[in-house]
């Protein structure tokens, strides 16, 4: 039997409840009665941080973020049924993706123009559309396959999109993905996309998300891809939050829940 270190089990018993904080955020912000997140990171989570595991580590991994996955969506009142099967399909989806796209552990690199084109065809496409079918399977009694489908995979595509990319950029070695800069650069860097996340979403008054792109565009040039990721990880989690809490200019939609959801969506992407 395998022997875990007690370093093993914290760091175990730390992804079973970030996965668990991260799972409940994204159901408590989903916009249909089926319990499809409008936005799932989950799995980018959980397949970044198996780039820099060996492959010895990936089964209890798996197991952890599985249980987690099951046992938030049982809390949260999902039929078990579904909650097993929506667990079962995210784990296709993630060992697809690592399985084709990770070598040695930390060879993965975003900045390879052929790896980056691996990462979109299968965390973008592939692996989204496996989950999405199996999904859409299990619920072909509540709602039709094809719709069932569509809200899964741009769930899941999106934030494999988002997030993964980021999370991976923000782990990997600082030679050739951080650009070498004074505290000055840093500080004008940081507070620029602070500034402008606060004037874009701390109102619902103007429709000025234009201003992000700048403020991610001076993160970038001042800091590289690593201060680009953290830039889009900011962006992420203010958008979310405020659209959630009912401020910010996607309020500003004269659509329904579904079409300010839509927009989310799309300005997610298009950040990212």
């Amino acid at each position: 039997m395998r022997h875990f270190s007690i370093a093993s089990i914290a760091r175990l018993l730390a992804l079973f409840g970030t996965s668990m904080l991260v799972i409940f955020l994204s159901l408590r912000f989903t916009g249909t009665t089926e319990k499809i997140a409008t936005i799932w990171p989950f799995n980018a989570l959980v397949l970044a941080l198996l780039h820099w595991q060996p492959r010895s580590r990936w089964p209890a991994i798996l197991a952890t973020a599985f249980l987690s996955d099951a046992l938030t969506g049982i809390l949260m009142h999902v039929p078990i049924r579904l909650t097993i099967g929506f667990a079962m399909a995210n784990q296709v989806e993630i060992i697809l993706c690592a399985g084709l796209l990770y070598g040695e552990p930390g060879a993965f690199r975003l900045d390879n123009r052929r790896a980056l084109i691996r990462f979109v065809l299968l965390a973008g496409g592939a692996g989204p559309a496996c989950s999405a079918f199996i999904a859409s399977l299990l619920l072909v009694h509540v709602r039709p396959m094809a719709e069932t489908f569509l809200a899964w995979f741009t769930s899941d595509a999106l934030g494999m999109m988002v997030f993964a990319p980021a999370l991976l950029i923000l782990g990997s070695a600082p030679d050739r993905l951080y650009r070498a800069s004074s505290n000055k650069d840093r500080l004008l860097a940081v507070v620029g996309v602070a500034a402008a996340l606060i004037v874009v979403f701390a109102q619902h008054s103007y429709p000025i998300l234009f201003v992000i792109p700048g403020a991610l565009a001076l993160a970038s040039f001042k800091l590289g891809m690593r201060g680009a990721a953290a830039g889009i990880l900011a962006t992420a989690a203010v958008a979310i939050a405020s659209t959630i809490v009912g401020i910010g200019p996607i309020h500003l939609s004269h659509g329904d829940r579904t079409e300010q959801i839509l927009l989310l969506q799309a300005f997610l992407g298009f950040v990212s």
